[in-house]
């Protein structure tokens, strides 16, 4: 069934909008995590009343601790990145794939791992984000499979840790 020419033009017009505004969120998570990593290293937040980031990330901006540390972490690395920073600010990334080429890119590999991103989903980004470490160029597997992928955890309580320790050996 053809769509009427209206309809499509309406589709096409819809479409530029919601890309723009796309964009345009990803732009502004790169200037929030600029700022929160600012809040965080001046400790401002305590002259506001909050005890830490975090809670003035929960309380005042809604966000879970997880993504309030991770813009922050993300905002005092990109300095430091400015491949990654530029396509944070043109819109071309998102803050997910920043915060995972943290973990691997250096200012030497960044622009090898920036174009890797934008060609590939936040989940085969972070399966091949799993086989490099800090430094490496990104290189693709063509069956998919490294022998050796790495495994980060960020908190847990003791209890499963103890658990997966005993997996593990």
């Amino acid at each position: 069934m053809n769509a009427i020419p209206h309809d499509l033009a309406r589709a096409q017009t819809l479409h530029a909008r919601i890309l723009h505004a796309h964009a345009e969120l990803r732009r502004a998570e790169r200037d929030l995590a600029l700022l929160l990593a600012e809040m965080a290293d001046s400790k401002l937040f305590v002259t506001l009343g909050y005890a830490s980031l975090r809670d003035y990330g929960e309380q005042v901006l809604h966000l879970s601790p997880r993504k309030t540390r991770g813009l922050a972490h993300l905002g005092r690395c990109l300095p430091d990145l400015p491949e990654l920073d530029t396509a944070l600010a043109s819109g071309d990334l998102g803050w997910t794939k920043a915060r995972e080429l943290l973990s691997v890119a250096t200012p030497e590999t960044e622009a090898a791992w920036v174009e890797v991103a934008r060609d590939s989903t936040s989940r085969e980004l972070e399966r091949l984000v799993a086989t490099h470490r800090p430094g490496e160029e990104p290189t693709h597997d063509p069956l998919g499979e490294d022998e050796y992928v790495r495994l980060v955890f960020d908190r847990m309580h003791r209890v499963d840790a103890e658990l997966v320790r005993t997996a593990i050996i």
